[in-house]
């Protein structure tokens, strides 16, 4: 959010003092977390539909991958996650969207 509140902050058009984040579905639940570490943003709206990732990811996996995930079989767990996301598009966006969204939080 930082290179966007700078950014808004260089145009004329744009009143950088009042700026509002709204985000919907998996942005709903990053939103209040981007404004806790943007302190410019002064307004934030969601609608999340995700209360619980840990338990959204849950419902996306199968028995096998949920007892490696349990046991705390990382390596396992990895490679059958990857192995999943071949053939599972639901899984495979929501592991790479996971995954974008921290790596351009790490990036700011």
């Amino acid at each position: 959010m930082t290179p966007i509140v700078n950014y808004c902050e260089g145009v004329r058009e744009i009143d950088a003092t009042r700026l509002g984040l709204i985000r919907v579905s998996f942005g709903g639940y990053l939103a209040p977390r981007a404004a806790a570490y943007e302190h410019r943003i002064r307004a934030v709206v969601t609608i999340d539909g995700l209360f619980d990732g840990y338990a959204s990811v849950l419902t996306l996996l199968g028995p096998r991958l949920r007892a490696l995930l349990e046991a705390r079989d990382e390596h396992a767990c990895d490679a059958a996650i990857q192995t999943a996301m071949q053939t599972d598009g639901s899984l495979r966006w929501y592991i790479d969207q996971a995954l974008w969204v921290v790596s351009s939080r790490d990036a700011v």
